[in-house]
């Protein structure tokens, strides 16, 4: 379909007498050049300048006026041009939101299979969950344009970057099992820690680093169960039937100046009490 707008143009003719204008102008303009303002010329300095204003302003008024004049055949050619868009656009929009409904169908059918893609690739190259969930939906997979290789190249680049992540952490963490067992200690606790965000060397220091007195414990970044005593709890203990005996079994992760307080209140308290492990990073 075809649409040819045909116009026939007869630019308009505009005589205006404006050397003659600008001639007479230019002579009385050398009158004002010759004027000087001081306290004295002030008043007359004023007047003029309120002529000058007006005349400028009058020739700026001529040119609005004949500006005018002339867009109004265009303005009027404007007019049935949006006319005859909206006659298109009536039957238009329709179409358009239909085209868009199923674009937005092969959108979600795009980004589906780029899922698929995704989860086969890292599972044909062995990457675990916690891996797999870092590849990332690209935009350009939702593109109506874009076909399964381009997805499945670009999802292979950013697997492989994170089967070596992923290698990297095994290694770390074989590292970790076979300095715990030289050790003669269970690796458990330590890849623990490997997981909570404890550098490697920090835990192959805590495992090969001889067991430290109580006294002089360090923080150690594991979670454990804090158990808070203020004085209120202390006064209601010593009040308790004393003949009511409990094992308690605690865990403190604390600074050394902490580590004082609590031993020192527990020796306050009479409590029998002994330190089964005690480690520092």
């Amino acid at each position: 379909m075809s649409m040819e707008l045909k116009h026939e143009l007869a630019l308009p003719k505009i005589t205006v007498n404006f050397e003659e204008v600008k001639e007479s102008l230019t002579k009385e303009m050398k009158i004002y050049d010759k004027i000087v303002v001081d306290e004295e010329s002030y008043p007359l300095c004023k007047a003029k300048q309120g002529e000058l204003g007006s005349l400028r302003k009058q020739i700026d008024t001529f040119r609005i006026s004949v500006k005018k004049e002339i867009l109004k055949p265009y303005e009027t050619i404007e007019a049935k041009c949006a006319e005859l868009i909206g006659i298109i656009k009536q039957v238009e929009d329709p179409i358009r939101e239909g085209v868009s409904f199923y674009d937005d169908q092969r959108r979600m059918a795009k980004i589906n299979t780029a899922k698929e893609i995704m989860h086969t690739v890292a599972e044909k190259i062995g990457l675990r969950p916690e891996y797999e969930s870092q590849i990332k939906m690209m935009t350009e997979y939702a593109n109506l344009t874009a076909t399964e290789k381009q997805v499945t190249d670009s999802v292979d680049a950013q697997v492989a970057t994170l089967k070596i992540m992923q290698d990297e952490e095994d290694e770390k963490r074989r590292v970790i099992i076979d300095t715990a067992l030289a050790s003669d200690v269970k690796p458990d606790r330590f890849l623990e820690l490997f997981s909570k965000g404890v550098g490697l060397a920090d835990i192959i220091k805590l495992i090969t680093k001889p067991v430290e007195k109580v006294e002089s414990v360090a923080p150690v970044r594991e979670e454990t169960t804090q158990i808070l005593i203020d004085q209120t709890a202390k006064e209601t203990i010593a009040t308790q039937d004393c003949e009511t005996m409990y094992h308690i079994e605690m865990s403190f992760t604390a600074t050394d100046a902490q580590v004082r307080a609590i031993a020192k209140y527990i020796r306050d308290m009479s409590v029998v009490y002994k330190v089964i492990e005690n480690y520092a990073l």
